[in-house]
């Protein structure tokens, strides 16, 4: 990658040289399971001791909490 080098406060803690995209071809094959798959929700309620009326949401993709979660 020979593009110009990324603001100090997108850089990451690899010891390289972080640099916007120059002249890079990438070549990318997607190999996805499309079939239908039962959907689950979970969700847990906590009531507070000040403002028990009150609600906080909190959400994320499913991907980040069971397949990134079980790569090791």
């Amino acid at each position: 990658m020979d593009g110009p080098e990324v603001p100090a406060e997108w850089r990451g803690a690899l010891p390289i040289t972080y640099r916007y995209s120059g002249g890079v071809v990438l070549h990318v094959h997607v190999d996805m399971d499309t079939s239908i798959k039962p959907y689950t929700v979970v969700e847990a309620r906590i009531r507070g001791r000040e403002l028990p009326d009150e609600w906080v949401l909190i959400g994320n993709h499913r991907d980040a909490w069971w397949m990134a979660a079980s790569i090791r």
